[in-house]
């Protein structure tokens, strides 16, 4: 990457450790760099109660659990913070930051991020 160069990072920044490092590594390579958060359009709503094994492809990780309202709320909350801590994070790296959904027109979501 160019000194001068400008970044636009799309991700689900879902990392546990929301990608810290790299992050303040790529910013600092650059001149400007702005983040867009795309998650999926209920991020944390599965359609199915009980008993359940998730596997996440990325980490290769497979968790049991119980799926409920209760745990689906646990969820959304997690998530909610999640997205403070990021907001946090790049108000910090000073990197405009937005969120959009998976499938949205990505014209209108790079022109409301650049508007914003």
């Amino acid at each position: 990457m160019s000194r001068s160069g400008n970044l636009i990072l799309l991700s689900d920044f879902l990392r546990d450790d929301a990608m810290v490092d790299d992050l303040r590594r790529l910013r600092a390579g650059v001149s400007s760099a702005r983040a867009i958060q795309v998650l999926a359009r209920n991020e944390t709503a599965v359609d199915a109660s009980g008993p359940a094994r998730l596997y996440d492809i990325e980490s290769g990780v497979e968790r049991r659990l119980t799926l409920s309202p209760a745990a689906q709320s646990a969820a959304d909350d997690v998530l909610r913070a999640h997205g403070q801590r990021l907001r946090h994070l790049f108000a910090v790296l000073d990197m405009p930051f937005s969120t959009c959904v998976a499938g949205d027109d990505w014209e209108s979501v790079l022109a409301a991020h650049l508007g914003a």
